[in-house]
């Protein structure tokens, strides 16, 4: 097989960890022969869905029919499957496969670096990756990759030179950036590698700046909380996570309060281009709750002055919960809203106490990226709670308004204040039982990944919440 048909091998070395899966583009069967093409497609399909079995199937099937060179791209396409599932071992064996098969070809080459990088094998990576990029000098992804690798080995100076041949190759490395560490050799280390963001000022951030870039997003239509003194929980989103996600959490908080009966808890709505369907049925199950409070506020965006829809409603979120806060003086709980109560609140650290200014999801031993993550934080209207939000508004704010909104500026935005305020504010770390992807039966809340469909004890939990029958009026 030749190059075009393996381009989608060209994902960063960070793929499979950062989004726990593998999506193939539809270019990847270009040439094969239609009934093969469909085959392929149709394993395509299967691995969207998390059918990692049936996609499985298909793939053996469509090897058997294809043989010759297309056997490459079989195994090629079951290695990255088996990444994917977390089967490095069967991976590995696949990859090698494909090299037998065609070993001069560089993307099976980088396809092999990439799996040595998952295993934490950096010389082995290293050796694929400059084996790729002598087959292919046209490759921009193992450049890419190999100036990851660098970067992740700390030669922040060695990893200008393959990250600049990727620029010039064409690489979209303003994203790339994030992933690969290259930015965080500019922010934290100064290397003078161009950063894709605006950074905000050191020391204090003047009101009047934060004001300005408040001033210059869309205007918000709607009110937001009173003030008082009990906490409030925020969720911002579109009209499609609205329907798909939000109003499951408000059936899933209701029902963790069931026992709780004097507790009402105030939620707060931040709609980004509602829709007159997705308010309809917001209003349905809010007619159906008994112990939550739901308020709302909204704007209309045209993404084009920003960027993309999902970069915007992720990062200007932030901008909205800080101005949320400061009108109500309340402590603030901001959710994904993906996210499902499985206990009431207040058995989350922070709620009902100050004890700390900011309450945050930490793994340190991920990429600097992904250490402070954005699908829950807990703000306390101390002077640091506020300090921690305004930083982070800030950051957000001016970089979605020079439109440099990147995918993972909210918890660069997250470290990054989280960083510079260590030693100014009280942080707690929340634990799995606080927030939990693991879905644990003791967590307060559970969360989910880019696996928002995968069957499962979170999909059950949600159609069982969806199930209860008490509102029918067009919920899906």
């Amino acid at each position: 097989m030749t190059a075009p048909f393996l381009r989608c091998l060209g994902v960063d070395p960070y793929y499979f960890s950062l989004m726990d899966g593998v999506i193939l583009p539809a270019r990847f069967c270009e040439g094969l022969p239609p009934s093969l093409a469909v085959a392929y497609r149709h394993s395509l399909d299967r691995l969207r869905a998390g059918d990692y079995p049936g996609a499985r199937d298909i793939l053996v099937g469509l090897e058997q029919a294809a043989g010759g060179a297309d056997i490459g791209l079989c195994a090629a396409t079951l290695a990255s499957l088996h990444a994917a599932s977390g089967e490095l071992d069967a991976a590995w064996a696949e990859a090698e496969r494909a090299l037998i098969r065609a070993p001069s070809c560089a993307e099976y080459r980088h396809l092999a670096g990439v799996l040595a990088l998952r295993a934490r094998i950096p010389a082995l990576a290293a050796t694929h990756f400059q084996q790729a990029v002598q087959l292919d000098p046209s490759l921009g992804a193992a450049w890419t990759a190999w100036a990851l690798l660098l970067t992740l080995d700390g030669q922040w100076a060695a990893a200008e030179a393959p990250a600049r041949r990727a620029l010039a190759l064409g690489c979209e490395l303003g994203p790339h950036l994030i992933r690969y560490g290259l930015l965080f050799s500019t922010l934290l280390q100064g290397h003078p590698i161009a950063s894709p963001f605006l950074l905000p000022p050191m020391g204090p951030l003047p009101e009047a700046a934060l004001g300005r870039v408040l001033a210059s997003l869309p205007a918000i239509q709607g009110d937001w909380p009173a003030p008082d003194a009990a906490p409030l929980i925020f969720v911002a989103c579109d009209g499609r996570y609205l329907t798909e996600h939000a109003l499951t959490l408000l059936l899933s908080l209701d029902a963790s309060t069931a026992n709780e009966p004097n507790q009402a808890v105030q939620v707060h709505l931040h709609l980004f281009n509602p829709e007159a369907d997705g308010l309809r049925q917001l209003a349905a199950v809010a007619a159906t709750l008994d112990r939550v409070v739901i308020s709302r506020s909204f704007e209309t965006v045209a993404l084009g002055r920003f960027g993309s829809g999902p970069v915007y409603y992720s990062c200007a979120r932030f901008c909205r919960f800080q101005q949320c806060l400061r009108a109500t003086g309340r402590t603030g709980v901001l959710l994904d809203a993906d996210c499902l109560f499985r206990r009431a609140p207040s058995h989350l650290p922070g709620w009902s106490d100050t004890a700390f200014d900011v309450g945050l999801v930490e793994k340190p031993e991920a990429p600097p990226w992904e250490q402070v993550l954005a699908c829950g934080l807990l703000v306390a209207p101390s002077p640091a709670g506020r300090a921690f939000l305004e930083r982070v508004a800030f950051f957000v704010g001016q970089n979605l308004i020079a439109r440099k909104g990147l995918w993972f500026m909210d918890q660069i935005a997250l470290f990054l204040a989280y960083r510079s305020l260590s030693s100014e504010a009280r942080f707690h770390v929340w634990d799995e039982r606080g927030l939990d992807v693991g879905h644990g039966e003791d967590a307060v809340i559970w969360t989910v990944g880019a696996r928002k469909n995968q069957a499962g004890c979170y999909q059950n939990y949600k159609a069982a919440l969806l199930g209860k029958g008490r509102f029918q009026d067009g919920m899906t």
